[in-house]
């Protein structure tokens, strides 16, 4: 697919092109990064350079408006409207939607063994699992 910022404004370049050489634009899937930023960030600012602040991508290297950067800068806006990519494992969040990094170094000390049937629904559970960390485990205190 063709991942495209304000597609209808781009499409409507590429079909003119193609109709000047006499040929018709592929019909290509097109995922329109506009859309998807209105969608999931209703009355934000949608702009390319918007999204980048919002999502914290730099865009020092954007001294023009240039074709490759702003590929470059789609690719990395795209990634985060689909999820983001993560950058560490937390349960908490910043004010700035970002994920906080917490360590915790101290665990309270479990007091209790498991039930017969936990034991059992978690050796079920890994049997059903391929190349489970857990069946190593088991297969040693055996």
């Amino acid at each position: 697919p063709l991942i495209i910022h304000n597609a209808s404004f781009d499409l409507a370049f590429l079909h003119a092109e193609f109709k000047r050489i006499g040929e018709t634009f592929p019909p290509f899937q097109v995922i329109d990064t506009l859309t998807m930023a209105r969608k999931k960030l209703p009355g934000s600012p949608a702009s390319l350079d918007a999204l980048c602040r919002r999502f914290n991508i730099s865009l020092a290297e954007r001294n023009k408006h240039g074709a490759l950067i702003d590929c470059q800068l789609l690719a990395s806006v795209y990634i985060e409207l689909l999820g983001g990519q993560q950058r560490c494992l937390a349960f908490t969040q910043t004010s700035k939607e970002q994920a906080e990094h917490t360590l915790i170094e101290d665990f309270p000390e479990r007091t209790f063994e498991p039930s017969k049937e936990e034991a059992e629904r978690h050796q079920q559970l890994i049997s059903e699992m391929r190349g489970a960390l857990w069946e190593k485990y088991y297969k040693e205190i055996d």
